[in-house]
Parts: structure tokens; C-alpha cells; sequence
């Protein structure tokens, strides 16, 4: 695989409460890492990736694919994007492993 190809291309915006959460983003890698501080809009933006974010506007493209093209009608729901998602909530057991949550 070229290194150099894009695998992800974003940008979007989303209205959140306190402010507008704008992501302008490309990668190469399969395996990328997203920080930041509380509040800063995280999850919107793994919401947004996975499509469960409907308020959010701009492109998101996976390799060749689009999920998401405001512009050109274009909203790929989450059941055909195939990716997962976990929220960072308490839905998940705290007895069980993370493999056994995902089971």
C-alpha cells in the first residue's frame, strides 16, 4: 500500500452548544489519534465519522468512498459504513473485558 495515499479526508462542520466544531483533516494512515480536552469535541467528531452526528455539514471520505457530501446530497448511513464505534459512556459492564462489551 502507498503510504502517501489518503485514507481519510475531512472537513466539516458541526453546531454544537458552546460553539461550532470545525475539523479540516487529511491522513495516510490506517491508525490515527485524536486528543484533546474535555469539551473539545471529540466524540462529535467519532460521531461524525461513524454518521450518527445528523447535524453535520462538509465532506467525509474513506479512501474512495464518501459518507458524507453536503453539497451533493450525499449522507451514507452508519450501518453501511463499516466501522465501529464505542462511546466513552456507561454502557459497558465493568465486570466484563472489552472484548466481552463488544460481544
Amino acid at each position: 500500500m502507498n503510504l502517501c495515499q489518503d485514507i481519510f479526508r475531512v472537513c466539516f462542520s458541526v453546531p454544537l452548544e458552546r460553539f461550532d466544531l470545525e475539523a479540516k483533516f487529511v491522513a495516510s494512515r490506517r491508525v490515527t489519534g485524536l486528543f484533546g480536552v474535555s469539551g473539545s469535541g471529540k466524540t462529535t467528531w467519532l460521531e461524525t465519522m461513524a454518521g450518527l452526528c445528523p447535524t453535520a455539514r462538509g465532506l467525509v471520505q474513506f479512501e474512495d468512498t464518501v459518507w458524507l457530501d453536503s453539497k451533493r446530497h450525499v449522507d451514507v448511513p452508519p450501518e453501511r459504513r463499516g466501522i465501529g464505534y464505542v462511546p466513552q459512556d456507561h454502557l459497558l459492564f465493568p465486570h466484563q473485558t472489552v472484548r466481552r462489551n463488544l460481544e
